[in-house]
Parts: structure tokens; sequence; C-alpha cells
């Protein structure tokens, strides 16, 4: 989810989601401040960055 604070600082946060045992699970993966204007590229490059971080960006 992305949005812009009253500060005029935009946001992005990451959830995961997953089943494990028959059990659905989610957690927060990330929240990061996007630093530029929050378009389409700019927040793909943001996830790919995450995902790098995180060392899933093959799964």
């Amino acid at each position: 989810d992305c949005w812009t604070a009253p500060n005029r600082r935009a946001y992005m946060a990451i959830t995961i989601q997953f089943e494990r045992l028959g059990v659905v699970k989610g957690f927060l993966l990330d929240f990061v401040e996007v630093g530029a204007r929050h378009t389409g590229a700019r927040l793909a490059t943001e996830f790919a960055d995450v995902l790098t971080n995180y060392k899933i960006s093959d799964k």
C-alpha cells in the first residue's frame, strides 16, 4: 500500500502472506519512505530493492 502523509512524505508498506501447515499467516515485510514521486517505475524499484534486501527476489 502507498500513501502520502500530511507532511507530504510518501510511504510504501509491503506485506507478505503465506500458508504453513494449513494456517495462513500475514506480516509486514517492510515499510519504506519513497524519496521521490511515487510513480509506477519508482515503486517497482523500491519493491525490487526490498525483495533483494530480504534475499527473496527469486521466489
